[in-house]
């Protein structure tokens, strides 16, 4: 029976595969959003979507070599598991940011949660879409492939999984936000408020499947970004 389920999931992340890749690319033409992504593909748009096209299918394949899931498995109520994900990240942010670090936080970091919340949901949905492309279903998966070779592992490994992961959140990291902190304090927010969060999400790729995760990456701002504007 749970086979049954588990393969109907399969199935409908098939079907809307073809969706996702479209849009994914359609993202990618318009707005590259991740700084080294853009520098490779020289700024030209359709480089842009021609690279987003090859890590998508280099992404399946090397999904399927690490017996990853492409559809939401491990659980009998998938957009439970979604929405607890996303809700438990956000008060995690909301924490830091509100709470623990406000003080520490620069005037300048809350600037663009005042515009609008159509502007921020849309901003943030369609960034979070390619960044688990590009540094999970991509980098993340090739890294994780990499050291099961190296180590002979003829299982896939939860561990070397998530340190292929790690490596390459953290490159999005430096990339994106920059691995930089003037202290002990900075730090400690740094890696708490953007590695700690990736983590979470490469997690949930490895053990719920890439739609969990995507959908999760996503959903997180539907709670965050309408509490975030209160916050700053």
């Amino acid at each position: 029976m749970d086979r049954a389920i588990s393969l109907s999931r399969c199935r409908s992340a098939d079907l809307l595969l073809p969706l996702a890749l479209a849009a994914s690319c359609l993202i990618a033409f318009f707005q590259p959003y991740d700084a080294l992504f853009d520098w490779l593909t020289v700024g030209q748009p359709w480089l842009r979507v021609a690279a987003m096209l090859l890590c998508w299918l280099a992404g399946l394949r090397l999904l399927a070599a690490n017996r990853f899931s492409l559809g939401v498995i491990g659980t009998s109520r998938p957009l439970l598991l979604i929405a607890s994900a996303s809700v438990a990240v956000a008060l995690w942010c909301i924490a830091l940011d509100g709470l623990i670090f406000r003080a520490e936080l620069a005037p300048s970091y809350g600037a663009f949660e005042q515009t609008p919340l159509t502007v921020r949901l849309l901003y943030y949905a369609t960034r979070a879409i390619n960044e688990n492309v590009l540094y999970r279903l991509f980098l993340g998966s090739l890294l994780a492939w990499v050291l099961h070779r190296l180590f002979r592992r003829p299982n896939p490994s939860l561990g070397l999984a998530m340190i292929g992961m790690s490596l390459a959140h953290l490159l999005n990291v430096a990339v994106n936000v920059g691995m930089w902190a003037d202290g002990p304090v900075s730090a400690a927010w740094l890696v708490l408020r953007f590695v700690v969060p990736g983590l979470a999400w490469s997690w949930m790729y490895i053990r719920h499947g890439f739609a969990a995760n995507e959908g999760s990456a996503i959903g997180v701002h539907l709670v965050l970004q309408p509490v975030v504007s209160t916050v700053f």
